[in-house]
């Protein structure tokens, strides 16, 4: 290091310093991004899998509903009482008839 000048002696350290200091500020950007990506994506995991939850109990709800609704239902019950499959189609043709006009699940 003799040879150089003052100059020289000053900006390399200096420029050395600022690329150094320049890679580790890109190092730690990188990784601080990559953490935000982790959590944001987690979060979202989070959700929807709450969501399909809800949705599916829903689902479930709903078709419970509907075998209560059927097993109950009057031209069912005599339908499978005379043995009569005519009548329990006419049946329940006319309950999905108001399952369509009264909600939106059909």
């Amino acid at each position: 290091m003799k040879d150089l000048t003052i100059s020289n002696k000053i900006h390399i350290p200096l420029i050395s310093s600022i690329v150094v200091g320049l890679v580790l500020i890109l190092t730690s950007a990188y990784f601080s991004i990559k953490d935000i990506e982790h959590n944001v994506l987690q979060s979202e995991k989070e959700n929807l899998e709450v969501y399909l939850k809800n949705q599916l109990s829903s689902k479930l709800d709903i078709g419970l509903t509907n075998a209560i609704n059927i097993a109950s239902n009057y031209d069912v019950i005599e339908a499978l009482k005379y043995d009569n499959r005519a009548f329990a189609i006419d049946g329940l043709k006319k309950l999905v008839s108001v399952y369509k006009e009264n909600t939106y699940f059909l």
